[in-house]
């Protein structure tokens, strides 16, 4: 009874928590500065005209089993694994 009472406590901590926003720049201008922009980004419309784009998904496995792109090849973060793409073609 205890760990259930403790588990509704946490989701409903979360959940007030994914539903707050922030008011001002200052989340956005501190996020900006810690990016290095190093890599080319594209919007959701560039994608949508690259129909041969393979999208390699680096996240932890449990997050791209909750959800991921369409097409997308999870290749793991701290271990990559490359061979899930070995039969990519790579011109």
């Amino acid at each position: 009874m205890r760990n259930s009472m403790l588990i509704m406590a946490l989701f409903i901590l979360l959940q007030a928590c994914s539903e707050s926003r922030v008011e001002s720049n200052a989340y956005d201008a501190m996020l900006n500065a810690l990016l290095s922009h190093s890599v080319d980004e594209i919007t959701v419309a560039d994608l949508q005209g690259m129909p041969d784009a393979l999208l390699l998904d680096a996240r932890e496995i449990d997050e791209f089993n909750v959800s991921h792109i369409e097409g997308a090849r999870w290749i793991g973060y701290d271990v990559v694994q490359m061979n899930t793409v070995k039969d990519a073609d790579k011109t």
